[in-house]
């Protein structure tokens, strides 16, 4: 699973390298794109000739709700047929949705690393958590925390015995380069030691992967958070985190999550396509 996410994760920095400096152009750009592949994927593996049939028949019944609105009977048999044709349509839409459920969850994953939260300013303060294994938590809540040059310990550590976490406050110093990590945060946990990385910028930076998880032995976790190689099996940690601050991406003045701006965009961007690809939905 770490070879797959490293990947994947180079692939998408490549992909979004050269429009980088502008993350609104490059979101509204490769959302449009995703809209289009989805399109083509749709058409191609699809029962077409079904869902335009129900496409078809579905118009008709709304025709017909129109023409006869006198006709209480025959608007209350047009509404049940519609419900049917549209449930039929859908039926037929279930296997290529399906196909891209995984690749699609996939891109919103490594978009999120862009576009989800963003690195830490100098001068700013977050708090990080080490999630231990309850079977090894007698032996490990002493864990210590080392962070690199730039970085210090406020507050901590603060252990929880209820769900296993030991967190502390940490600061950037406003010293710190920005657009550059100082290094990983590293803890000692017996003989072992565990990092995870921090990332910082300034005020005008590009995109920047930013994971505030680095994923534990479970392989659903790795697949949420790709952004760094997962833990391994027999290790007695569970996951850290970051709690990085929220990213704003402005659309025409409003802060739109990025999703929401995703998913409008690829909508459109396949719609517009369906005459050329010849495409129903």
């Amino acid at each position: 699973m770490n070879t797959f996410n490293s990947t994947l994760t180079l692939l998408t920095e490549l992909l979004l390298a050269p429009l980088a400096q502008w993350p609104l152009v490059a979101l509204l750009v490769w959302s449009a794109v995703a809209g289009v592949l989805m399109a083509i994927v749709f058409r191609f593996t699809s029962n077409q000739p079904a869902i335009r049939r129900a496409a078809d028949r579905c118009r008709a019944e709304v025709l017909a709700i129109k023409l006869f609105q006198d006709d209480l009977l025959g608007i209350f048999t047009s509404l049940r047929a519609l419900l049917w044709h549209s449930a039929a349509r859908l039926w037929h839409s279930l296997p290529p949705m399906l196909l891209m459920l995984l690749p699609f969850v996939l891109v919103l994953m490594q978009l999120a690393l862009r576009y989800e939260w963003r690195p830490l300013m100098p001068g700013e303060s977050t708090i990080v958590h080490l999630e231990l294994e309850p079977e090894h938590w007698e032996q490990t809540q002493h864990a210590q925390l080392h962070p690199p040059a730039g970085v210090v310990i406020e507050a901590g550590p603060v252990r929880n015995a209820n769900t296993n976490k030991i967190s502390w406050r940490i600061n950037v110093s406003e010293t710190s380069p920005a657009g550059t990590s100082p290094g990983p945060l590293q803890w000692k946990i017996a003989d072992t030691l565990v990092d995870k990385h921090l990332a910082i910028c300034g005020s005008e930076q590009p995109l920047q992967l930013v994971d505030p998880r680095r994923a534990g032995p479970d392989w659903r976790d790795q697949v949420l958070h790709p952004g760094e190689p997962g833990l391994p099996q027999a290790s007695a940690v569970r996951g850290i985190m970051i709690d990085y601050p929220r990213r704003e991406t402005l659309l025409f003045g409003l802060d739109i999550a990025w999703w929401i701006t995703f998913l409008i965009v690829s909508m459109i961007a396949a719609f517009l396509l369906k005459p050329l690809v010849g495409v129903e939905f």
